[in-house]
């Protein structure tokens, strides 16, 4: 059973695999189509940023100027295989997300 069945305001669960940001990208590219005011949030960790759909995501968000997103990063150096730091470094993640736009 999934988090979105018990949350209201929570729309799906994404998992591990990075593609909680792009599935935000198209609830805020859909919410701009229909002219709904919609804040859209995307909560994901330290160890989705080793997926590149997720620095792609980053990349459309900015590209399609969706002010209405925002995705907050749990940096907490702990992802299935061990520590982020030791899998992929994604430091400086601050820079990075700022260089995105």
């Amino acid at each position: 059973m999934s988090a979105n069945e018990h949350a209201p305001g929570f729309e799906i669960t994404g998992g591990a695999l990075g593609h909680g940001l792009s599935l935000a990208v198209g609830m805020a590219l859909g919410a701009r189509y229909r002219n709904r005011d919609y804040r859209i949030i995307n909560l994901l960790s330290d160890g989705e940023l080793s997926e590149g759909s997720t620095w792609e995501a980053a990349m459309c968000a900015t590209s399609f100027g969706l002010h209405h997103l925002t995705a907050l990063v749990d940096v907490n150096n702990v992802v299935a295989d061990g520590y982020a730091s030791e899998v992929l470094k994604s430091e400086p993640i601050h820079d990075k997300w700022q260089a995105f736009g």
